[in-house]
């Protein structure tokens, strides 16, 4: 793993050494390992790069990296798995024996698309093509690894974070209106969405082109070289289950092998679930050597897997570290975390991550992850209510609805729904924590018509609800006619929640500690094929993620595979009643956030009133806010 970055421009740019010079300073915690920097003064091209050294420690996997024929520069960040595959396959023949030769030299042969088309891995890497005088960045399939980019000025700009952007004082740094307003809806921004208005994140599965003579159109256009929508809307193949089951755990065990390849110490993160548990037994398979692996834990015992995690890494006989979350250092944890991501970002589960990652790295370089295993299979509870609760709506008349929704929303009411909350419709969905919350959610739900619009609103930080001074009407108007709600819902999850959520919080977390984390769910291969299957073998009466848990049976006992999993969240609200109390309020009376152009004041601190009285839940909700005003504390500080 490692730090990319760049400059282009029709114009001269001085210093440009120096620039991206400093731009790979902002990156050196992606890559600590080496620093390169490749120039062309005469067509005013600079490409950069930190290096994680994890295949080839010599000199010859360093970069930026010229090809055979000196016609390509390229600056790549992360892991082709397929390398040595392709390397025979393609006789390819290198100096070294780094992905990133094969890479280049694939391009040679057949070009920036084709090669794209054969590559299996996490990447996102910038090539120029001096025959051609053009520039190509691109992004892995599922949105692995980051990339984003922009215009400042006359210059086409790109980086693996925002940080290095800071180093153009031309800059604008204006913040994007809609971005924030999804940040406030998900707490994380969509690509190809960035917080700011000039910058974007390059979508996975696709590259852009920039050719030097066309710069002053500032034409920008991306390309798809692979399309989550068409794979995963295709028609299902028709096999049994005991086939699911054999063809799953090939590819599966194919994929850890792959990912297994490293020069250097290897390990694996285990939350004592089904999805990490698989990846540690395979592991473990294919080891002669226990295999390290790393869990958080917290005192708090309804979030708390790590006895879980424990028990497995003795049966799977592994070495295993585990760290508990210590509350007292929750302030300075949080203050930490801030800092750690380049725009807002409010998935909570970034502190265990950033710890078990800290761990980890303590003793690897390079840690599997069982990340993906929910979206791909059916994990989350969410998907059996999206179920439930759109099969009332589409029976249900709308003017029924309407009415049912404003009935419902009485005291009296509530409180016999209340009484109700351990059947499956209302207890078993949404991400609120306690029961008022879920009512109040499912109310809402009720009254949507529109299936985008319905599932964001059940996965919502804000509950619907806009906290913003502004409105902002999204685009609900594409329509898919699959007949399937778990369909939807898991493409939903795969095109956004996983890339702008899980993959970032796993990425961000773990270069603070220049830990590489690979994910063997996402093979090419893998993800293709589980798109082919039948739904049934995913979710099916009320059961999840059938075909890994039948899998994992030949490792562990079914009592510790069907045991309920608590998640990898931590007790955030009562983390904000608690050691962060003096905090927030500290952050929500201040000046600057009580003069917040963005937010609507008013309504933030009487969510955050009806929080400390334990009237509502709105942990979420005030976590995002506390992350968007630290964030922004610093955007301001860069403009001193």
């Amino acid at each position: 793993m490692c730090g990319i970055n760049g400059v282009i421009s029709n114009q001269k740019i001085s210093n440009l050494a120096d620039i991206i010079s400093a731009m790979n300073e902002k990156l050196i915690h992606r890559g600590p390992d080496g620093k390169g920097v490749w120039i062309n003064e005469e067509q005013n091209i600079g490409l950069g790069h930190t290096r994680l050294s994890i295949l080839d420690l010599s000199s010859l996997g360093s970069q930026p990296m010229r090809s055979s024929s000196f016609r390509y520069v390229i600056t790549f960040n992360g892991e082709i798995y397929n390398f040595l595959e392709l390397k025979i396959r393609h006789n390819i023949s290198c100096k070294g024996n780094s992905d990133t030769e094969v890479l280049i030299e694939l391009i040679e042969k057949y070009g920036v698309e084709e090669t794209l088309k054969l590559i299996d891995g996490m990447f996102s890497f910038a090539i120029w093509d001096k025959s051609k005088n053009k520039l190509t960045i691109s992004r892995d399939r599922l949105g692995e690894k980051p990339l984003y980019y922009g215009w400042i000025g006359k210059k086409f700009v790109f980086s693996s974070d925002l940080e290095p952007f800071y180093e153009f004082s031309d800059w604008s740094k204006e913040i994007d209106k809609e971005a924030l307003f999804f940040y406030q809806s998900d707490g994380y921004i969509p690509a190809p969405k960035s917080i700011f208005k000039d910058i974007k994140k390059l979508n996975p599965g696709h590259y852009l082109e920039l050719n030097l003579n066309q710069l002053d159109k500032k034409i920008t256009s991306e390309k798809k070289f692979w399309d989550l929508e068409d794979i995963f809307f295709k028609q299902e193949e028709n096999m049994t289950l005991a086939e699911s089951k054999y063809q799953f755990e090939e590819l599966l065990n194919n994929s850890v092998k792959q990912r297994m390849i490293s020069d250097v110490p290897i390990g694996a993160f285990l939350s004592g679930g089904t999805d990490s548990s698989l990846i540690v037994s395979l592991m473990q398979k294919n080891s002669i050597k226990p295999i390290n692996t790393f869990t958080i834990g917290t005192k708090n015992k309804k979030f708390n897997e790590a006895d879980q995690a424990r028990n497995i890494s003795k049966l799977l006989n592994t070495n295993h570290s585990e760290l508990y979350i210590d509350e007292k250092e929750i302030i300075k944890l949080s203050s930490i975390v801030f800092n750690t991501y380049g725009e807002p970002f409010a998935d909570s589960s970034q502190i265990p991550t950033y710890l078990v990652s800290k761990l980890a790295s303590e003793s690897v370089k390079v840690v599997l992850s069982g990340d993906a295993g929910d979206e791909l299979f059916g994990g989350y509870k969410r998907y059996i209510a999206a179920k439930d609760i759109w099969l009332i709506n589409k029976f249900l008349p709308k003017p029924m609805r309407n009415y049912l929704s404003i009935f419902l929303r009485n005291d009296t009411s509530k409180n016999y729904l209340n009484s109700l909350l351990n059947t499956r419709v209302i207890s078993k969905y949404s991400n609120a924590s306690n029961k008022m919350n879920k009512i109040d959610r499912f109310i809402k739900l009720l009254t949507e018509d529109n299936f985008e619009k319905f599932y964001r609103l059940l996965a919502s930080t804000s509950m619907g609800e806009n906290y913003l001074n502004y409105d902002f009407q999204m685009d609900f108007t594409k329509k898919r006619n699959t007949g399937s709600v778990l369909k939807e819902a898991l493409f939903f999850d795969l095109k956004y929640y996983l890339p702008d959520d899980i993959l970032t919080k796993v990425d961000r977390a773990s270069m603070q500690h220049s830990l590489e984390v690979r994910s063997p769910f996402l093979s090419k291969e893998l993800v293709e094929w589980s798109a082919s299957i039948p739904l049934k073998y995913k979710i099916s009466r009320g059961k999840q993620k059938i075909i890994p848990k039948k899998a994992l049976e030949k490792y562990l006992n079914k009592e510790i595979i069907y045991k309920e999993k608590k998640g990898f969240a931590v007790p955030i609200s009562d983390w904000l009643n608690g050691p962060l109390k003096e905090m927030t309020d500290d952050i929500l009376n201040s000046k600057s956030f009580l003069e917040s152009e963005s937010w609507n004041t008013k309504k933030v601190i009487e969510s955050w009133e009806n929080h400390k009285k334990e009237i509502s839940d709105n942990g979420r909700l005030i976590w995002s806010i506390l992350n968007f005003e630290k964030w922004n504390d610093k955007r301001k500080s860069n403009f001193q």
